[in-house]
């Protein structure tokens, strides 16, 4: 509950850079489980479309923020469905470490479910009459996500909103509080770091006064005085 009489003490706000040129590439060469199709689990047509990823046939960039850190990414297809071959290569304004480049791979790894066996999933869809044709033409696509805090932020802004709407908050978010990465031809946001945000709602907190921890709960009570007073009596 708002009041003016405790102020408010906002976090402060995280430096975060505004762009970035990733001048440091390192590749790894990864083996997915079989069947693998590559299209079909790194891009999915009924996803909206939003300025932190790229993808065209057989190639796939995007970017990461783990903690502080932020990458480029792409994914380049080497393989055929029965016999999976992808390179993954990480960009970056640093030298990787070993265990930054572990910790990487391991996150696409799994947003991508490249090791996940698919056996069980592909013999029911086999002995189905309806299914089978979908089988035969996307065998092998993965299911895909991304980190927790990004696949919440995208599950907040699609909530009541058409698509349109949902495009244009998350080109707004990431204009505002992401860094522009600049790497293998292409320029692509990353995610803000979670405090960025957090910072920002506070502070409009702040603006209406402070907020008070632990205040009893109060039924509402409409101000007669508000504006919006006569609206809202014809709708009680």
């Amino acid at each position: 509950m708002l009041s003016r009489g405790v102020q408010l003490n906002a976090p402060a706000e995280p430096a975060i850079p505004r762009q970035l040129t990733l001048t440091q590439a390192h590749e790894v060469e990864l083996w997915p489980a079989a069947p693998f199709h590559f299209d079909g689990s790194v891009h999915k047509p009924s996803y909206f479309p939003t300025p932190d990823n790229d993808w065209q046939p057989g190639t796939y960039r995007w970017t990461l923020r783990l903690g502080e850190a932020v990458y480029g990414l792409k994914l380049h297809d080497l393989g055929a469905a029965d016999a999976p071959h992808v390179a993954l290569t990480i960009f970056s304004d640093h030298r990787l470490t070993s265990k930054e480049t572990a910790a990487v791979t391991e996150q696409v790894a799994y947003d991508f479910a490249l090791y996940a066996d698919l056996s069980e999933f592909n013999a029911l869809l086999e002995r189905d009459e309806l299914m089978r044709p979908v089988l035969e033409r996307w065998r092998g696509t993965r299911p895909s996500g991304g980190p927790l805090y990004e696949m919440l932020v995208i599950c907040i802004v699609l909530q009541n909103a058409v698509v349109r709407r949902s495009m244009q908050m998350m080109q707004n978010l990431l204009r505002a509080y992401g860094t522009l990465l600049h790497f293998d031809a292409q320029s692509l946001y990353a995610y803000w770091p979670p405090a960025a945000l957090d910072a920002t709602v506070s502070r409009s907190h702040s603006a209406y006064g402070a907020v008070r921890l632990n205040a009893p709960v109060r039924a509402w009570q409409p101000d007669r005085q508000d504006p919006v007073w006569p609206w809202l009596a014809t709708r009680r």
